[in-house]
């Protein structure tokens, strides 16, 4: 029996073993769901996690070689770069939208922080950009489904398949990726929509730094003990001032 699976294993690509991983991972999920009701763990979501794991993987390696060789393309990274500059432009436009509303200040008077919030809040971009990107790409991606590689092509498309595209269980590798893209789409979607938690946190972030590294304990505006001064310019700076874990940031005019 070791044998034969073995066999089996040799003869798959790296795509379609992680496919055959994550349906066995999911009947052990679906066969766990009743015994599982006898102890305290979480068994059958665990397997399921797994298992979505090595589905986007198999997905993955797919897709890796097909962007590799669009890449080549002037015309592909042309739209990377754009894509690319665009998704830089939001991030920090998102940043200095964050620390202002956060502070409730002028962001101006914060540089360092809009930078490291423009990295934190990436993530949040990259599924924004994914998920729109997915859903405009879904002719696109059907296309794909059914020409070699991915080639997007009128002969690979129109033209006869190969004998390796012939054989056994092809058209079945090719539904799973439609489902993996889908679900790619569906997880992005998820954490949009879920993505409170990780904001909060991101807005605490913005108080404690904003408070310790750009603000000064000493200035030359005549400020209340314990408050720090962060500049805007001109005769006004940003007074910043701790009370417990709560912080307070307020615009004044510099009294010297």
């Amino acid at each position: 029996m070791r044998r034969w699976i073995l066999e089996k294993f040799s003869v798959m690509t790296e795509e379609e073993l992680a496919y055959w991983i994550a349906a066995i991972l999911f009947v052990f999920a679906f066969v766990a769901i009743k015994p599982s009701r006898y102890f305290d763990v979480e068994l059958p979501q665990v397997l399921a996690y797994v298992a979505v794991g090595f589905l986007i993987y198999g997905f993955w390696t797919y897709l890796s070689p097909v962007l590799k060789k669009a890449s080549e393309s002037l015309i592909v990274k042309a739209v990377w770069a754009a894509i690319t500059i665009a998704g830089a432009t939001v991030s920090f436009a998102f940043a200095q939208l964050m620390v202002n509303e956060t502070l409730k200040v002028p962001s101006s008077a914060f540089p360092y922080t809009q930078t490291l919030v423009a990295i934190l809040v990436a993530p949040v971009v990259i599924g924004i950009f994914v998920l729109a990107l997915g859903l405009v790409l879904i002719p696109v991606f059907q296309v794909m489904l059914y020409s070699e590689t991915g080639q997007l092509s009128i002969k690979s498309l129109l033209g006869p398949r190969s004998e390796g595209l012939n054989k056994k269980g092809t058209e079945a590798k090719y539904c799973v990726r439609f489902v993996a893209f889908f679900l790619i789409l569906a997880l992005c979607g998820y954490g949009l929509a879920r993505n409170d938690v990780y904001l909060n946190g991101i807005g605490d972030f913005v108080r404690w730094f904003a408070f310790h590294f750009e603000t000064e304990n000493y200035s030359s505006c005549v400020v209340d003990p314990g408050t720090r001064v962060g500049y805007l310019g001109g005769d006004r700076v940003v007074a910043a001032s701790k009370d417990g874990d709560v912080y307070d940031f307020k615009v004044i005019e510099c009294a010297t």
